[in-house]
């Protein structure tokens, strides 16, 4: 018997479940999916497009130029744009944004960080649902259940949404912490906490922390 078979087979499995998820992630949010190939003005409203878009595009022009994003003269008159939380100026998703969108990305950028944030949440909720040896059926669907919970589904587009996704991801790794006690989970679950604090919404943190270490 090949000694590979079983781990092709859970790679595979593991890839199956997450081409579900990324297809039911895109379901949610199908009127927005659909209306970037169809050409229809469809986008998200509020916070997005009135904040969460300018942020970026500061960060990535700021980038573009060498310079760090200190100060932004361009809204409110200028404020300390390094200080805000909200505009995630230290996260690594942003800042792969930068690099592949330019200088001065387009709302679709914005858009797309709320559905990936979406996408992650049910990922990571995959692998800590499997964490508990759950047949792949169970933990797909507990992962889908994550995904359409009441505060991911009241909050669509803010980044309420996209730090929380990080919250399994803790969970995971602050249970391999406790129960095998190794240096490497112990900086999973510092990275985990980093990425979910540098989304920038303190209330998302406080929410994840207190179910990760409460």
């Amino acid at each position: 018997m090949n000694k590979r078979a079983p781990k092709r087979r859970a790679n595979l499995e593991t890839s199956v479940a997450l081409l579900f998820l990324g297809l039911f992630t895109c379901f949610l949010f199908a009127p927005l999916v659909s209306a970037h190939f169809t050409g229809e003005e469809r986008f998200l409203e509020w916070d997005v497009p009135e904040q969460y878009w300018p942020d970026l595009v500061y960060l990535c022009s700021a980038l573009h130029d060498g310079e760090l994003p200190y100060w932004n003269p361009y809204d409110r008159a200028g404020y300390p744009y390094y200080a805000d939380p909200q505009a995630g100026a230290y996260h690594p998703m942003n800042w792969a944004i930068c690099a592949v969108a330019g200088p001065s990305p387009s709302s679709f950028w914005a858009e797309l960080r709320v559905v990936v944030g979406f996408f992650l949440a049910g990922a990571f909720g995959l692998l800590w649902l499997r964490r508990y040896r759950l047949p792949l059926g169970a933990a797909l669907l507990g992962a889908a259940i994550i995904l359409t919970a009441p505060f991911m589904r009241h909050n669509w587009e803010l980044n309420l949404t996209s730090a929380i996704a990080y919250l399994p991801l803790m969970l995971w790794a602050v249970e391999r912490s406790v129960m095998e006690r190794r240096l490497r989970d112990g900086a999973l679950l510092g990275l985990s906490v980093a990425l979910c604090a540098w989304v920038g919404s303190p209330p998302a943190l406080w929410l994840a922390g207190t179910y990760t270490f409460g």
